[in-house]
């Protein structure tokens, strides 16, 4: 053999195109980033907050234009949906005598 001979190459291995396990990491990492991201989204959109007037106004005008569907009322919060759909939250205002107010339910 000759000293000065070019020494041959050896076979590139077919897995050398990816430069490495970093690019892996990365990948996970961005992964259960987007998990725990999209673990913490809300599912549904949040109630609609309304005064005590908005909603006595449209409790008073709902014979006329339905636009309650359903109320629950707790202690002092109303809570319900609307006839397109919404979810609304009321807090009652406390009267003064520490009676309570009473609402007349009609089909």
């Amino acid at each position: 053999m000759e000293p000065n001979s070019p020494k041959p190459k050896p076979k590139k291995n077919s897995n050398e195109w990816f430069p490495g396990p970093i690019f892996l990491w990365i990948f996970l990492f961005l992964s259960v980033f987007y998990f725990v991201r999209l673990g913490q989204a809300p599912l549904e959109k949040g109630a609609r907050q309304l005064t005590y007037g908005e909603f006595y106004g449209m409790l008073e005008a709902n014979p006329r234009n339905a636009t309650l569907k359903s109320a629950v009322r707790v202690v002092n919060e109303i809570a319900g949906d609307l006839t397109n759909g919404e979810k609304y939250h009321v807090i009652v205002p406390e009267t003064g005598s520490g009676s309570r107010t009473s609402f007349k339910a009609e089909p």
